[in-house]
């Protein structure tokens, strides 16, 4: 009886190993996609808005990327062969540290975010999400400042630079958690939700 053959390809993730990707390493790990005759190579990429554009022009065979950056590789005449979700929710946070003086809720963002700091990236899908908030009337842009935070966050939080980060549930908060630090989070799923 032949041997099958194994396919061999590469996945390029958008960006560092994060909890979002643990999929990936755990099915490489214990050979579940050797057992599916699959050899398969996780590359690191440098945003999903370059992974997006390989993925566009067939530099790279598969790769992750957000939903805003596939749809505006389409709106350039880009066709894909295949999309698969991999996270069915939208991850995007509002995080800070416990603090007795303040408690973020999310049927009342506008009052509980007066004056306060927001750690934010003006580069990443997320702030798009901050602005569209904005301009819903469901935060009003003059009555919080913003800090700038890079696609960090902890840190600036650490530091009391910002009293709420603007990030992904997925990584920011976790490198908050390893830290011991017992991040609160208001969610963004079909309208922010503070978590249980």
């Amino acid at each position: 009886m032949a041997e099958a053959k194994t396919k061999s390809f590469t996945v390029t993730i958008d960006w560092v190993p994060s909890p979002e990707y643990y999929g990936f390493f755990y099915a490489k790990e214990n050979g579940l996609y050797r057992n599916a005759g699959l050899e398969v190579d996780i590359k690191y990429g440098s945003g999903a808005p370059v992974v997006a554009n390989q993925l566009a022009a067939g530099s790279i065979y598969a790769g992750t990327t957000t939903s805003d950056n596939v749809l505006r590789q389409i709106a350039r005449g880009a066709t894909f062969s295949q999309m698969i979700p991999i996270l069915r929710f939208n991850p995007v946070v509002l995080a800070y540290l416990p603090n007795p003086d303040f408690n973020l809720e999310a049927s009342n963002l506008a009052a509980t975010l007066t004056n306060k700091v927001i750690g934010t990236n003006k580069q990443s899908s997320v702030y798009a999400q901050l602005m569209h908030l904005v301009d819903k009337g469901v935060i009003k842009k003059d009555s919080f400042k913003e800090y700038p935070i890079g696609y960090g966050g902890p840190l600036q939080l650490k530091q009391h630079l910002a009293d709420v980060i603007l990030a992904y549930t997925t990584n920011v908060v976790v490198d908050l958690e390893i830290e011991g630090l017992k991040p609160r989070e208001v969610f963004s799923t079909n309208g922010l939700r503070p978590t249980a």
